[in-house]
């Protein structure tokens, strides 16, 4: 996959993270163990650390990040827009 659709991925996700009244505090962090998209704090405080991902089938995104409960199981969970 291109960066071009891989940034606009990653930028479709901070503005629905942004709509569910989360705040960015860092983008496309660098560290040893690779790279962190986006790192946010909720409405708590809490910070989320964020991998975003673009694929055509929930199953392929979900298994790149090692989610492994079956996709038909989130056909309704509202996480499944967020992978």
């Amino acid at each position: 996959m291109s960066k071009t659709i891989g940034d606009a991925f990653e930028t479709g996700t901070l503005d629905y993270l942004r709509g569910q009244r989360m705040r960015l505090v860092a983008r496309n962090v660098r560290c040893r163990g690779g790279e962190i998209d986006l790192v946010m704090r909720d409405e708590r405080g809490a910070l989320v650390f964020v991998e975003a991902r673009a694929s055509r089938r929930f199953a392929d995104a979900a298994a790149n990040i090692g989610f492994t409960a079956s996709p038909s199981a989130c056909e309704s969970c509202a996480q499944r827009s967020t992978i």
